[in-house]
C-alpha cells in the first residue's frame, strides 16, 4: 500500500476505505514492513479500495468521487 494512503491518529495506523456506494469507512490497520514509498498492510481485503488523498476532506461516511490513474508499472488502477 502507498505510504501515502496510510493516515495515523491516537488510536493507530487507518486508511479510508471506499466502500461501493463511493462513501469511505474509516479502517484500522496494522503497519508491517516498508520499503521505499510502500508498505506491508495487515486488515484489508485483497484489491481493497482506499483513498490516496484528499485526506483533509474525509471524514467517516463521506462521498468520494474515484479516480482513474496510472500505475507506475503502466497499467491503470483506480486512484480514490
Amino acid at each position: 500500500l502507498p505510504n501515502s494512503a496510510i493516515q495515523r491518529n491516537d488510536s493507530g495506523a487507518f486508511v479510508y476505505l471506499v466502500q461501493p456506494n463511493h462513501t469511505v469507512a474509516l479502517k484500522t490497520i496494522t503497519v508491517g514492513a516498508t520499503e521505499g514509498n510502500v508498505s506491508e498492510v495487515e486488515g484489508l481485503e485483497p484489491g481493497a479500495v482506499v483513498a490516496a488523498d484528499g485526506f483533509n476532506r474525509l471524514t467517516d461516511g463521506a462521498k468520494v468521487a474515484i479516480r482513474p490513474v496510472a500505475s507506475t508499472a503502466g497499467s491503470p488502477q483506480p486512484r480514490r
